[in-house]
This record gives structure tokens, C-alpha cells and sequence, in this order.
């Protein structure tokens, strides 16, 4: 893949690479550095509600300011920052433990059982599900987490990390709409084709699942007369494709009720997301043929829309796009989301607290924290760190298209069970259901595809509510 700067990747994929670490990450100790205390709280008395240099959040009151941080790798740079942040504004000292990948879930466990504090724990999408319902971690009330933020959609969040309505966490990866994968589309190849772009579509409140789809079939052509398509419509990774289509119609291909998983496929909802798929790559051939070639394809102007995580603008540019030529907009809205858009929250790093540390107060200040870097980190850091400077009119639609996301409780949508998303089982299911999308591509019917499949997934669902059982 081609290399992306150090910042853009901690926003964009915020410390997925911890996910791939072995379990030979090294132990160690270590504390932020000791800053004069400057902030906008005290120990006793009412919060000082101010907002402090480099915060988005008004402070909050926090008693005991003084705080640990259990995590399984190497701190990085972005870390060490939002650690300098939270000692800046509540004159705490984050006392970080670095502990070996394959230790995370006895540590935990033993930190609880023992009655150690830890008001910061570092987890992972293929941890927190059983961590959360075996009762090892702080149950966290996210309504008391400021989000005022004009670029956070933090209230996205809360059903990611919830179990049995409870909240024990909040997902950072993917909750910056700028890390989000949207539609990315080709100003110049819309402009020389005299078409109506996405963000035209959005604004009209039209940008829906017909448009998309005219949209990507009148922009596949054979420019140059030699029989071959050169220009497709759309192009989108085999692995993203079934999730962006099914959130965008308000459905998932899973459901948990009564601390059981079940198989979702016969919802007329993911059904029409996946016919939707085969109509335009069997039918109409508007998506490209080329596999996981998503970037390359729309940075060399084979394709005129993507669906990519839009901070790979700055790769994009520095690959030799013109300045400018490239714009964005949320994902369709399908026929069942009914004008309603969702953008793509694919939680990784998960925040969560040791069970009976019960500083939560410390915890969720810590949490604004880190919202306010990796914010920073995002949008306002220089060129030299980020290779692209997002300009006035782009940080405008960024806040445009926040302001019309739609938060997940008002929708319906509680993207794979309830916060349980996340077992190796689920995973693999996931996994399954996106190998279903190259029968699709071999224009075998629907139906004959879901029926192939349908014993695998549920093999792996059976396997994912055996492990919550243990757990409960």
C-alpha cells in the first residue's frame, strides 16, 4: 500500500496496527512529564466550565485527577500528546503501563477481581464484546461526555460499545468523520461529462440509491473506442462493499435479542443491499473488475467515485492528483433509510475503565482529551505533518455532512448486536458475508448465494454465543 504519513494513519486507522502486534510487546513504565498545573478545574467546589487551549470540551470537575493506563504496545506520539493534554488542563499525572498483547484479558480480570484501578484500558473490537459482558470493565454513562464538537459525532458511538443498554467504553477509531469511508468523487470527470455530483445530489436531499447508481452507470464509458471499458462509475474494496450498502438502507446482517446472535440475511433490507451490488456490477457493469485496487483505480482516473476513508486525500494529492479536483459526500441512502444517511463507524481502539475503579469522572475528561488531539491531528495540524491542510470550503462540508449524519439511536441501527460486534466468531462471520459478494460478481442468483452461505455464518454464530454464555 502506498505510504501514508504517521499522523494521517493515527487518524485514519488510529492504532488498528495494535491489532497486529504479536504478543511479544514489551512491559514497561512510564508517567507524563510534570506540567505546571494550568487547569479549569479544582478538587472541591463546582467545575469551572471553560474551555482550555487545545480542548474542544468545556473542563469537567475531577476529584482525583491522578490517573493509570493499562496498554498493550508501544505508546505512540498521538498518546504522549492527549496524556500532555489531560496533565495540562486537570494537573494529573498518567501513570502508563505497558503490558504484553497476550496478557490483556487475564490483566484485566485480575485487575478487577483484586480491586486494582485503572481509570484507562486500551482494547480492541476482538476483545471488548467478552471483556464487557464478563464484567470486568466500569460501566461509563456517555451522556455525561461533552459532544460539541463540529467535526465528533461521539452520540454514534454509544451503541458500539454497550451491552444489555449498559455503556462500557467509547470507540475512537472511525469516530472522526474525516477517517470515515464516504463517497469520493472525480470533480473534473464530473465536470467533463456534465454530471450532477454527489455533494449536488446531497444538498438536494436526493443523493439516494437511484441517483447513485444512474450516477455511476452514465459515467461508464468507452472513451477511447477500442471496445474496453476505461472509465467506471464506481469502484469499492470487496471487503467494505456489504457493510457501506447495508448500513446506508438501515440494516445489518446479524441481530441480537435475548443475549443471542441469529442470522439476519432474509431481511428485505440486506437483501436489497446485496441486489443492489449485483445490479451494478452484473448488470450495468458500472463498478470496476479490478480487485482492492480502490485507490489506484480512482488516483489514475479510472474510476470516477470510491469509497475510501476521505484523510486519503493527502495520499491522493501527493500521488500527483490535481489540487482541488477532489470532493466528497456522504454514503447514499437506501430505499428503507428513507433520505437518512449514515456514514460508515467501524470501531477498532476502544477506551474502556477497570471495573470498581469508579474515577469515571477522570476517565471521561481523559476520553475529551483524545478527542481533542486526534481532532487536532486530523484538521488543523501543518502541511509538513499531515501533507494536506483540509481548506475552508472542505472543513465546511466536513461539518455539513456531520450535521446530517444520523445518530445511530435515532435510527434504528445498532450495527451488529448491540455492542457485541467483535469476537473472532463475528469477525469471521463478517468475513463470510463478504466472500458472499464474489458469487455475486460471478452472477449467480441471490437466492442461490444466501443459501450456500447460510451454514457457514451460522456455524460461526453458534461458535460467537457459545463464548457469551461462558462469559455471562
Amino acid at each position: 500500500m502506498k505510504k501514508i504519513c504517521k499522523r494521517c494513519v493515527l487518524i485514519a486507522l488510529s492504532l488498528v496496527m495494535a491489532l497486529q502486534l504479536s504478543a511479544c510487546g514489551k512491559e514497561g513504565k512510564t508517567s507524563s512529564e510534570n506540567d505546571t498545573k494550568q487547569g479549569g478545574t479544582s478538587s472541591v467546589g463546582e467545575p469551572v466550565r471553560v474551555k482550555e487551549d487545545g480542548m474542544l470540551f468545556e473542563t469537567r470537575k475531577v476529584d482525583n485527577p491522578d490517573i493509570t493506563m493499562l496498554i498493550f504496545w508501544d505508546p505512540m506520539e498521538d498518546i504522549n500528546e492527549i496524556n500532555a493534554l489531560y496533565k495540562k488542563i486537570y494537573g494529573g499525572n498518567v501513570e502508563v503501563l505497558v503490558k504484553a498483547w497476550g496478557q490483556k484479558a487475564s490483566l484485566i480480570a485480575s485487575y478487577a477481581a483484586s480491586g486494582t484501578k485503572a481509570e484507562i484500558v486500551m482494547l480492541s473490537k476482538t476483545d471488548f464484546p467478552v471483556m464487557s459482558a464478563s464484567g470486568v470493565l466500569e460501566e461509563i454513562d456517555l451522556a455525561k461526555l461533552d459532544s460539541n464538537s463540529e467535526y465528533w459525532n461521539i452520540n454514534n458511538m454509544k451503541n458500539l460499545t454497550s451491552i444489555n443498554g449498559k455503556n462500557y467504553g467509547l470507540c475512537f477509531n472511525n469516530l472522526n468523520i474525516v477517517s470515515t469511508p464516504l463517497i469520493l468523487f472525480n470533480k473534473k470527470i464530473f465536470s467533463e461529462f456534465g454530471q450532477k455530483t454527489p455533494l449536488e445530489y446531497f444538498r438536494e436531499n436526493a443523493w439516494n440509491w437511484d441517483n447513485f447508481r444512474k450516477t455511476a452507470a452514465s459515467l461508464t464509458m468507452d472513451k477511447d473506442g477500442d471496445g474496453k471499458t476505461d472509465l467506471y462509475g464506481y469502484d469499492v474494496s470487496l471487503s467494505g462493499a456489504p457493510g457501506y450498502l447495508m448500513e446506508s438502507n438501515g440494516a445489518e446482517p446479524l441481530k441480537y435479542t435475548d443475549n443471542t446472535f441469529s442470522l439476519n440475511l432474509n431481511d428485505p433490507r440486506v437483501l436489497a443491499a446485496y441486489q443492489l451490488y449485483s445490479d451494478m456490477y452484473n448488470v450495468d457493469k458500472s463498478i470496476c473488475t479490478t480487485e482492492f485496487k480502490e485507490y489506484s483505480n480512482f488516483l489514475n482516473g479510472k474510476t470516477a467515485m470510491t469509497t475510501i476513508a476521505i484523510n486519503q486525500m493527502a495520499q491522493l494529492y501527493a500521488d500527483g492528483m490535481e489540487a482541488g479536483s477532489i470532493g466528497f459526500a456522504p454514503f447514499p441512502s437506501g430505499p428503507a433509510a428513507q433520505g437518512k444517511h449514515f456514514a460508515n463507524y467501524e470501531g477498532h481502539l476502544i477506551v474502556g475503565s477497570v471495573k470498581g475503579t469508579g474515577n469515571t469522572d477522570a476517565t471521561l475528561a481523559w476520553m475529551e482529551c483524545a478527542v481533542s488531539v486526534w481532532n487536532k491531528l486530523a484538521l488543523d495540524s501543518p502541511p509538513e505533518i499531515t501533507s494536506y491542510l483540509y481548506n475552508d470550503e472542505e472543513k465546511a462540508v466536513i461539518k455539513e455532512i456531520n450535521a446530517k449524519t444520523v445518530k445511530y439511536e435515532d435510527s434504528g441501527l445498532k450495527y451488529t448486536a448491540d455492542g457485541s460486534y467483535g469476537t473472532r466468531y463475528i469477525n469471521t462471520c463478517f468475513l463470510t458475508a463478504q466472500e458472499m459478494v464474489y458469487k455475486i460478481r460471478e452472477n449467480l442468483p441471490l437466492s442461490t448465494v444466501m443459501e450456500q452461505y447460510k451454514p457457514t455464518l451460522q456455524g460461526y454464530l453458534d461458535a460467537a454465543n457459545e463464548l457469551l454464555k461462558t462469559a455471562k
